[in-house]
């Protein structure tokens, strides 16, 4: 949680919490902090940043770049420019009918 608005709190404040499930659901919720999800550092993340955190995380390794706008809420030609200019950091891969799909180069060389 991030606090937006406040009257008796400072505003901008980070909240982390973690929750813990169990079969039939929530058995607890406790504070934790970056440390613990360090990924939630959204801040220190830059575009180029979250996409390549967004492509690795998905099942194929692979995703285009209306899919990377909508999952992030970042501009589809602010998503295409930052694919084509970081070509050290994304590749393009076949096309899927009309879609260009995009992955890692790290993944590319691995493979490779």
């Amino acid at each position: 949680m991030e606090i937006t608005k406040a009257n008796d709190t400072q505003l901008g404040q980070q909240k982390i919490m973690a929750y813990q499930f169990n079969g039939t659901g929530l058995e607890g919720i406790t504070n934790a902090t970056l440390k613990d999800y360090p990924d939630l550092d959204q801040k220190a993340l830059t575009a180029a940043d979250k996409i390549e955190l967004f492509i690795s995380n998905t099942a194929n390794v692979r995703s285009t770049a209306s899919e990377i706008s909508t999952a992030l809420g970042i501009d589809p030609s602010n998503v295409t420019k930052t694919l084509i200019r970081q070509a050290r950091r994304f590749v393009k891969l076949p096309k899927d009918g009309k879609e260009q799909p995009y992955g890692l180069v790290s993944n590319s060389v691995e493979r490779g």
